[in-house]
């Protein structure tokens, strides 16, 4: 994930209650929901 992508997908998170939850909750795998969010994240 470039710099870009994570200032954009941080940018959504504070955007938006479902995936301030979903970062909430107890053990969130950030990968998959930044996945599911439309972002590209590479190890």
């Amino acid at each position: 994930m470039s710099e870009e992508q994570l200032t954009a997908f941080i940018a959504k998170v504070q955007a938006g209650a479902t995936l301030q939850k979903q970062l909430n909750a107890e053990g969130p795998d950030v990968v998959s929901i930044a996945k599911a969010a439309g972002f590209s994240i590479t190890t």
